[in-house]
């Protein structure tokens, strides 16, 4: 098992929890990160939707498990924080983000037929 980076205090405090995870924190004002511990592209691609707000898909053919760190600068950091931005940061790793249009399978709820009880 790779040791955690310095930087990163596992929200737990046992990194043997994070064993098949994606986490993310923020830090400090500014600045998140990202830390897979034996996790497939799959769940990195899971994990960067939730981040980013928009479908993301895993095109890389890859099907192994990785463990990955990376510090990023989120979309309103002043000139002054140096880290680099999501995108850069996953590019450090190897990998590529492209952004690309076309038809995505989404499930809709249209309407309500039963008020759902109160708990």
């Amino acid at each position: 098992m790779l040791p955690l980076p310095d930087w990163f205090r596992a929200p737990s405090g046992d990194s043997a929890q994070m064993e098949g995870r994606v986490v993310g924190t923020i830090p400090r004002e500014h600045a998140g990160n990202l830390v897979g511990r034996r996790v497939t592209m799959s769940q990195l691609s899971e994990a960067l939707q939730r981040l980013v707000g928009t479908a993301v898909f895993d095109r890389t053919g890859l099907t192994g498990r990785y463990y990955f760190a990376i510090e990023y600068a989120d979309a309103h950091a002043p000139p002054e924080v140096t880290l680099p931005n999501l995108f850069a940061a996953l590019k450090e790793l190897g990998l590529q983000v492209v952004k690309q249009t076309g038809d995505v399978e989404a499930l809709v709820i249209d309407r309500i037929e039963k008020t759902p009880a109160g708990n």
